[in-house]
């Protein structure tokens, strides 16, 4: 009995699934003659049914013939299955999930004819209501394109007896209610999309159908999300003209724009989230202005997306995952690097990450570019933060002073874009504390969930990198770099741990990063061997206890630490003449770090 109880429930979900697909066979498949069913060419048809769902919040940058601008997604609002009309079949188009979204952009002030079957009517375009993307009803991938943007646009409109519909959810006739209520016309998002697609005119609507619940569901917005599905709300209909009622304007227009074009170049930015994965220890050839040579790519470490900079313009580049890495390249190399922050001589240091590009829908990544990225600490003043935009924050951000590292173009296996400009990359903060889920495929790691954490590191397009133009010079340069950081391997601060490792980001403080190269208490390490461990550094610690100034056993100032004074555990001060429980036992177990810092 218990058996049949726990077994029902899945023969109930099996059975929804299975008429699920006859139904979408039936009505979406070609004919057995091998012509799709219904014959003549179908017209593009929505029949948008209400599926309500949590607000978004997602920043989007969109353009189309009445906007180009950053808008915002937020609650789920419809589901709309193509569908056929009198008798035609569905257009051969995903379904699209329509979202309430808002935008800078209010509209008002551009007037339109429109023309579909029921009529033509002049038009007031006004603001966003809607932002439509594609679905997929099965959890696979949806499909790149078509989005549509959706304006508040009513217009007296006779309609007369409604249409008979056909899609997935019903068949049968409908009622339109008189006057359109909005226009959708195709858009580009992160500049892609199907401009190509026909614009539509949407109307009120009723049918007898109730709803369903449990639809599989998954958007770029909402991955593998089943949604109940209500009555429908909505019915669009392509729309045979869209035109501007006054054409005499057009000439006088394209003597004066001509020149706009040329003044809006985005530059190359990326914001990096920490978004730790599984050790890999692939072997990948690389080939860039500092190496030709076989690197080992090791933890998933950041996803940077391509992000607009105070208002300049988003990069039409893919998304980055970015990896340690490790070669054969010794660093010593040196380079004059500028930015938007100055100028700074750099010696470059070994390979720190390899980045590949990624996708974030489970589709195939693009093949390149690869980025190389290399230790070249450098003190440079950066002043207040940019504000940003990207698909995960938009808003100011903290980025700290001083680069940590230079990345370069590269080939992977000879494939690649070496006319990427380089870039110089900052420790950065921001107040986004996460999301979970990011469906991310590269060509190490695909079809990914990955949870993706806060803002860690901000790269800008470097404006010149170069070899120091004057060789003679090379005497007189040489103490630079002693004062800030020593080449490979150094340690400035003696504490055991090396520049190149203290100048990490903080997400890889288990190799020594996010510490001061210039502070001998921040790595406790008793012996100076490069690593914190059990044997040397946690029990000589608590060999050497002693709470109170003067007893046994004898006090020694390697093993002793002063209270922490920063937000990390590592953040500690210089001696205070005890060895204590508080200070110093836990704060070298709170550091444990066998894989150590060399």
């Amino acid at each position: 009995m218990r058996k049949t109880i726990l077994l029902l429930p899945l023969a109930i979900a099996l059975a929804a699934i299975f008429a699920f697909t006859l139904v979408q066979q039936d009505q979406g498949e070609a004919a057995p003659g091998g012509e799709p069913s219904g014959g003549p060419p179908a017209s593009i048809n929505y029949a948008c049914y209400l599926a309500p769902a949590p607000p978004i919040g997602a920043p989007v940058i969109i353009a189309n013939q009445y906007e180009s601008s950053t808008i915002t997604v937020l609650d789920g609002t419809h589901l709309c299955p193509p569908t056929g009309k009198d008798g035609g079949g569905p257009p051969p188009l995903p379904t699209l999930r329509c979202h309430a979204a808002s935008s800078p952009v209010l509209g008002g002030d551009i007037g339109v004819d429109i023309v579909d079957q029921y009529g033509i009517a002049p038009h007031i375009i006004g603001p966003l209501v809607f932002f439509c993307v594609p679905a997929t009803k099965d959890f696979s991938v949806p499909p790149p394109a078509p989005y549509y943007a959706c304006y508040d646009s009513p217009a007296a409109v006779a309609v007369g007896p409604g249409p008979i519909i056909s899609n997935q959810f019903e068949t049968g006739p409908i009622s339109l209610i008189d006057d359109r209520a909005f226009v959708c016309v195709p858009s580009l998002k992160f500049g892609a999309g199907d401009p190509g697609v026909p614009p539509l005119t949407c109307y009120f609507a009723t049918s007898s159908f109730a709803g369903v619940p449990g639809v599989p569901v998954t958007t770029q917005f909402e991955p593998a999300f089943p949604l109940d599905v209500g009555p429908l709300d909505i019915f669009c209909t392509e729309a045979v003209k869209l035109v501007p009622p006054t054409p005499t304007a057009t000439p006088t227009a394209t003597a004066t724009v001509t020149p706009t074009p040329t003044a809006a170049p985005a530059s190359v930015n990326y914001a990096c989230y920490v978004a730790p994965g599984p050790t890999l220890g692939v072997p990948v050839a690389i080939e860039n202005q500092y190496e030709s040579s076989t690197i080992t790519v090791l933890d998933p470490t950041y996803l940077c997306p391509p992000t607009d900079k105070d208002g300049g313009g988003l990069a039409p580049l893919p998304t980055l995952r970015c990896y340690t890495a490790t070669g054969p390249f010794p660093g010593g190399v040196g380079v004059d690097i500028a930015d938007q922050y100055g100028v700074a001589p750099h010696i470059i240091g070994p390979l720190l990450f390899f980045c590949a590009p990624a996708t974030k829908d489970f589709s195939p990544p693009p093949p390149g570019p690869y980025m190389s990225c290399y230790d070249s600490f450098a003190a440079v003043a950066v002043g207040p933060g940019p504000i940003i935009l990207n698909q995960f924050e938009t808003g100011p951000i903290a980025v700290i002073d001083d680069r940590v590292f230079v990345c370069v173009p590269s080939l992977k296996f000879g494939a690649g874009d070496l006319g990427l400009p380089p870039l110089a990359c900052y420790l950065a903060a921001s107040p986004f504390a996460g999301v979970i889920g990011v469906p991310v495929t590269t060509q190490f790691e695909p079809a990914t969930p990955l949870d993706v954490g806060p803002l860690d590191i901000f790269c800008t397009e470097a404006v010149k990198l170069a070899p120091t133009p004057t060789p003679t010079a090379t005497p007189t340069a040489t103490p630079t770099p002693t004062p800030t950081k020593q080449p490979f391997k150094g340690d400035t601060d003696g504490d055991g741990c090396a520049d190149v490792n203290e100048n990490l980001p903080k997400a890889q403080s288990n190799n020594g990063g996010g510490r001061d190269y210039m502070d001998p208490w921040d790595y406790y390490d008793v012996n100076g061997d490069g690593f914190i461990d059990l044997l040397n550094d946690i029990l000589g610690v608590i060999n050497h206890y002693q709470p109170a100034p003067g007893g046994a056993p004898p006090y020694a100032i390697a093993f002793d630490r002063g209270p922490t004074t920063g937000p990390n555990s590592w953040n500690m001060t210089a001696p205070d003449g005890v060895i204590d429980l508080l200070n110093d036992i836990l704060g070298v177990i709170q550091q444990y770090q066998p894989l150590g810092c060399v």
